[in-house]
């Protein structure tokens, strides 16, 4: 059952991030509301499968958007936070602070390499990916809370 899982959340990671892309004018990026698949795709599949299976959705995500540049990056980015999700804050929420943040910086310190970016561009786009990051964070522990809640009792 766990495979399918994997394939699904990979697949809900990857349609969140698409379905709502807003456009960031000033680095190429774009806003989205995948962060709440992310967060809850974490803390779900746990630790490493629920970082695999996210980074993977979103870079497929980026790829299918036409971000080629940044799926790499993405995949790193948004693994990174759900295997915190998945692995800290599954025990202690306050942790998803920790896992914002490093998707936060993955994103600032690729912007500031970026070919046609640079410093300017990565500190201009730290409030959209704080914001995605802070919005995301509540909603996956939310989703994910209700999702337990609603699952049958053992």
């Amino acid at each position: 059952m766990k495979k399918y899982l994997f394939i699904i959340l990979t697949g809900l990671c990857a349609a969140l991030t698409i379905a709502v892309k807003v456009p960031i004018v000033g680095t190429g990026g774009y806003f989205n509301i995948g962060d709440i698949a992310v967060v809850f795709t974490g803390m779900f599949l746990g630790g490493w499968t629920g970082a695999l299976a996210a980074g993977l959705g979103s870079a497929l995500a980026d790829i299918l958007a036409g971000y080629y540049i940044y799926a790499v990056f993405t995949l790193i980015a948004k693994g990174s936070f759900a295997l915190i999700a998945g692995t800290l804050a599954i025990k202690k929420p306050l942790w998803l602070i920790l896992g914002g943040l490093s998707m936060i910086f993955t994103y600032f310190i690729v912007q500031i390499f970026m070919p046609g970016a640079g410093l300017q561009a990565a500190v201009s786009e730290l409030p959209v990916n704080l914001l995605q990051g802070t919005l995301g964070s509540l909603g996956g522990f939310i989703v994910y809370k209700q999702v337990l809640k609603a699952l049958p009792k053992k």
